[in-house]
């Protein structure tokens, strides 16, 4: 799964570059990308929930290999519009939507499918080599790799390649052989889904970290998606290679946090305030991007962005592995996916406005603050840290 997991992270990193790349040759407006967005999160959000039950009902290989498909066929199609020259921003939008109904079959399954793979005393080593695959992956040789394509050759050509990572990855999957969780009595779907609401529902540090989650990504993930290309390309007029740079920067300082949080194999002893404080950071250091004034400084903003955003990923994965019962794993997964991306569409759809009407730098200054603050409150919540103040994360490999 690793293997599979870094050729096609390459391959998200060509298509973060290719989409953005695409949609700003076909208009110059970052309402148009912020389209492009809501359509691709959307259905992530309508869907993700019900990926979970399905995710904890079944082999969790085949809702993976179904994801995959799907990418795969939407950014197939994404290829051939543009290499055929009939591309539009409308084509991209209901193409964008099918490739988000993938990731809500995918991404559950996915996240599940780790505790089974690997030792739970080893959660936060396995958890921080996928941090480090990820940026690697995704964020370095996937942006820069792709940038370089779409200059030498053109942007179809970078969705071609993403499309053939997405079937070595199902491919990969398909060999995969992991532990089995075992339903002890069957149940209806829906059943499944209110237990899973239920739990959620019931943990109140768990409902307070998404609900924070959810309007941070609000404040800070369209800017990142939709600002930053606006900036490389417009403001500070560079290249498709540039902003592959920008976004691969981030990729350098992400491996070097997760390769010291693999080494050092445990959690600290406040897991929840490091995570919320890291979150706190990442978003703060977005507010940066609204004062470079070179592209060399927008790669430097992007490496803290993403050293903090690395260490809250590999806190938050590995505490909700270890609290959380593997048997409702999927359902919880999704429900985090869900809460934390409601607000992503709404993210998508209103920092173009936002954008047009305070401009681009003053929109990445007020959205990356804003988040900041919003991860912060949750440390003066009752309830929000119960995990580390009541012992849950003390297993032999905690700090």
């Amino acid at each position: 799964m690793w293997t599979g997991t870094a050729v096609s992270l390459v391959g998200d990193g060509f298509f973060i570059v290719a989409l953005a790349w695409q949609v700003y040759s076909l208009s110059s407006s970052p309402a148009a990308l912020g389209a492009v967005g809501v359509a691709w999160t959307l259905p992530q959000v309508l869907l993700i929930a019900p990926g979970g039950v399905l995710a904890d009902r079944v082999d969790r290989r085949y809702p993976m290999i179904a994801g995959d498909v799907l990418r795969g066929v939407a950014v197939g199609a994404m290829a051939l519009l543009s290499l055929t020259g009939v591309i539009t921003v409308a084509w991209m939008v209901g193409v964008a939507f099918l490739f988000g109904i993938g990731d809500a079959v995918y991404i559950p399954a996915f996240e599940s499918v780790i505790p089974a793979l690997i030792p739970k005393d080893e959660l936060v080593q396995a958890n921080s080599l996928s941090q480090v695959v990820n940026p690697v992956a995704r964020t370095l040789a996937g942006p820069f790799v792709g940038g370089v394509i779409i200059a030498a050759v053109n942007v179809g050509t970078a969705f071609a390649v993403d499309a053939a990572t997405l079937v070595v990855s199902a491919l990969t999957i398909a060999l995969l052989r992991h532990r089995l969780v075992r339903i002890a009595e069957p149940t209806s779907f829906v059943d499944d889904f209110r237990e899973g609401i239920g739990f959620v529902r019931r943990t109140p540090w768990l409902w307070i970290s998404l609900v924070s989650t959810g309007v941070g990504i609000l404040c800070t993930i369209g800017a990142w998606d939709v600002l930053i290309p606006f900036l490389v390309k417009n403001d500070l007029h560079a290249s498709a290679a540039a902003l592959g740079l920008v976004f691969a920067a981030g990729g350098v300082g992400a491996v070097a946090v997760a390769i010291v949080h693999g080494q050092r194999g445990r959690l600290p002893r406040r897991a929840l305030t490091a995570y919320y404080v890291a979150w706190a950071a990442s978003n703060a250091a977005m507010a940066l991007f609204g004062v470079v004034l070179h592209v060399w400084q927008a790669l430097l903003v992007a490496v803290v962005v993403q050293v903090a955003s690395t260490t809250e990923s590999i806190l938050w994965l590995t505490i909700e592995y270890r609290v959380v019962p593997e048997k409702m794993l999927g359902r919880v997964v999704s429900i985090d996916w869900m809460i934390a991306l409601a607000g992503l569409p709404l993210s998508y759809a209103v920092i173009g406005p936002i954008a047009n009407l305070i401009g681009a730098r003053n929109a990445l200054i007020a959205t990356g603050l804003v988040g900041a603050v919003v991860m912060l409150a949750p440390l003066a919540a009752t309830g929000a840290l119960t995990p580390e103040t009541d012992g849950l994360l003390d297993t032999p490999n905690a700090g």
